[in-house]
């Protein structure tokens, strides 16, 4: 999936809200393969806000940097 986000990063035409994001949340996806790519995103968007956390109810997301469990 990694690879085709970045091929449509790279594609002229395609354009995404953010690229940066995008981009980030790809980072994270290869340094956590346990992660889904929508929670890396999700932990991009919060570090793109200077969030300090990113709560969530998923476990592997909570692995994540900034992320915390809520329970």
């Amino acid at each position: 999936m990694a690879a085709a986000f970045i091929s449509m990063l790279e594609t002229p035409g395609v354009e995404f809200e953010h690229d940066a994001k995008v981009e980030a949340a790809l980072y994270l996806l290869d340094q956590s393969p346990s992660a889904d790519f929508a929670d890396c995103l999700l932990v991009a968007r919060a570090t793109h806000l200077s969030r300090s956390r990113f709560v969530t109810f998923g476990a592997g997301a909570a692995r994540l940097a900034r992320g915390e469990l809520l329970q």
